[in-house]
């Protein structure tokens, strides 16, 4: 799965590049007119429901990808989950498969200056909570990880 923004640009780069040695599968949030599909050799799904409210698009892929996850989750080797507190799939608890957290970076105490309180409160606790009910991660960098004091050792 991958994010949006920034986040789902430098995944799917990521994707792209590793799609001759693995065959991958994208979920991805749904948009007006996604159709599930193979793209540039990716095979895409597109989960959730279309809407105009961003909240409830994110709302909606985050509970409709768990719940593909845990549908088809034995299907896969292994599952990768593009971090965003915004999107609390609860993957973590999925236990059929490896699930391995991806981190492309940290907000912190920025989420205040740039959304209400409690919406900033709610993002804050999940970056900062979240991550620990998972047992393996990819981070971009050490100082990525430095908030979570993430340390994995397992390779895939």
């Amino acid at each position: 799965m991958y994010g949006i923004g920034g986040v789902g640009i430098r995944a799917y780069e990521l994707y792209r590049r590793l799609k001759d040695r693995h065959d991958i599968t994208l979920l991805c949030k749904k948009y007006p007119g996604a159709r599930d599909a193979e793209i540039e050799g990716l095979r895409h799904i597109f989960a959730g429901t279309e809407s105009s409210s961003l909240t409830v698009t994110l709302l909606s892929y985050a509970f409709h990808s768990s719940r593909f996850v845990r549908k088809y989750g034995g299907e896969y080797d292994v599952i990768i989950e593009e971090f965003s507190p915004g999107i609390p799939t609860l993957l973590g608890f999925y236990k059929k498969r490896p699930v391995v957290l991806q981190i492309q970076g940290y907000t912190g105490n920025k989420y205040f200056e740039k959304y209400n309180p409690f919406f900033s409160g709610i993002l804050y606790v999940f970056e900062r909570f979240l991550p620990l009910f998972y047992e393996d991660y990819i981070i971009v960098s050490e100082e990525t990880g430095k908030p979570h004091q993430l340390t994995s050792t397992k390779q895939y």
